[in-house]
Formats: C-alpha cells, structure tokens, sequence
C-alpha cells in the first residue's frame, strides 16, 4: 500500500498472506469453503462482480471447465455430491479469487509504469524548455 496499490486491495491481500500462512505454518490445513468464503468476502464490490463473471463462464465454457476441473483433481465436476462437490467448490473458488487478484495487481503495475513514464517525459520536457 505504500507504494501507492489502490486500497481496496489491502483486504484481499491481507486475506491472502493470512491463508499463505496457515498453510505455511499448520501442516494439517485442508482448504474449505469457509476459507474460500472467507477470501471472497474481501473483495471490494467492484470485484466481486468480476469474481462471479469469472466463475459463471468458467462453468459455462466446456474448454474452461475441463481446465479447472483437471486443476481440481475433480472428473466431472457437475456429477460429484456432497463434501467431493464442496470441495471442488471451495478450490475454484480460491483459484478465480487468485486470478483476479493477480490480474489487478498486474494492472496497477502497468499503472504504475505508465505514471513513471509519464513523469520522466514531463521532467524531460521541463529540462528542454529550460536549456
């Protein structure tokens, strides 16, 4: 954040870091969904709107699907039932949570270079007209 990231992303990184760290440090931890619900709960509006985008064509989309399903160790995603099915769920979940949050994280970098680039052509510019 002190480099300048958008604020709303301080809650799903944090949320992240922390899940990081329960896997880092407690080997028995299993994902769930109450953790994949507790990531996506820290979404900022915004995203979540993206997030469920994401997972509507994800399951909608027969070569995406296939994907995550290979990705989830789960074969035939719409048959499994009960706790294999939560699972799953819970998986995909924190894998589109991931994707989007690495994707906005990418796009602040190109912001961040652009708002660079943008600097140096006006210093560069102030020098010109100053020589």
């Amino acid at each position: 954040m002190v480099l300048g990231l958008k604020s709303d992303l301080a809650s799903p990184l944090n949320a992240a870091g922390n899940l990081r760290n329960k896997f880092a440090h407690q080997l028995d931890t299993t994902l769930n969904q109450e953790m994949a619900k507790n990531l996506v709960a820290t979404l900022p509006p915004r995203f979540k709107a993206r997030f469920q985008a994401v997972l509507s064509e994800a399951l909608a989309s027969p070569a995406l699907k296939a994907l995550l399903e290979a990705r989830l160790s789960a074969h035939l995603f719409d048959l499994l039932k009960g706790e294999a099915r939560t699972l799953a769920e819970a998986r995909m979940d924190v894998i589109v949570f991931f994707l989007g949050l690495f994707e906005e994280l990418a796009h602040e970098r190109h912001r961040f270079a652009f708002e660079k680039i943008q600097r140096m052509q006006a210093t560069a510019a102030k020098g010109a007209t100053i020589a």
